[in-house]
């Protein structure tokens, strides 16, 4: 399997607050792996902020411990930053 976030954005992520909201794009794995992704936040009960079905990818605002868990998943690609989300 392929690791899902890079090198780079994982460094990132170890120095976040564990309740830090980053804003994602992540990249499901085909058109199976994409309806998979999709369950995935519907059971979850994450919000997605857009879908792009040609490229198989959502924008979604997620926990640093809800990343970890979603890099996990054999039907994700990519997870990679947005924006990180400052509480007002």
């Amino acid at each position: 399997m392929v690791k899902s976030i890079s090198d780079e954005f994982e460094s990132k992520l170890k120095g976040f607050g564990n309740d830090t909201k980053v804003q994602l794009i992540v990249f499901a794995d085909g058109d199976k792996g994409y309806s998979s992704l999709d369950a995935y936040f519907l059971t979850k009960e994450i919000k997605i902020h857009a879908r792009v079905p040609t490229l198989h990818s959502f924008r979604v605002d997620l926990s640093k411990n809800e990343i970890y868990s979603l890099s996990e998943l054999p039907y994700v690609r990519a997870i990679i930053e947005n924006q990180r989300i400052h509480p007002s």
